[in-house]
């Protein structure tokens, strides 16, 4: 049987954790880091389209993957609750490889 640590089975560790990430997103922390990654990502495009002027060590690749990664970490909790809902649960007995 696969450890499951506190949870009795797969089904309610996967409840567990959509639910700790819904309750992530409704909080005052998490709504900082996203405005903090809605503004850096916004300088990026500006930087980008040539409205701000770049720094020095700056280049059009280095704006793309801040630009990228930000996007990700503000998406995070929202793709990790799509790809938990889309996780199919084998029962205990099931071997998915057999």
């Amino acid at each position: 049987m696969a450890e499951t640590f506190v949870f009795k089975n797969e089904e309610e560790k996967k409840g567990a954790i959509i639910q700790a990430l819904n309750q992530l997103k409704g909080t005052m922390g998490w709504k900082v880091i996203v405005k903090a990654m809605e503004e850096n990502m916004r300088k990026t495009e500006l930087k980008m389209f040539g409205k701000l002027k770049w720094d020095e060590d700056e280049t059009l690749r280095s704006l793309q993957d801040l630009h990228d990664a930000c996007e990700r970490l503000r998406d995070m909790p929202d793709d990790l609750i799509t790809q938990y809902k889309d996780k199919e649960v084998f029962p205990p007995n099931l071997d998915p490889y057999f």
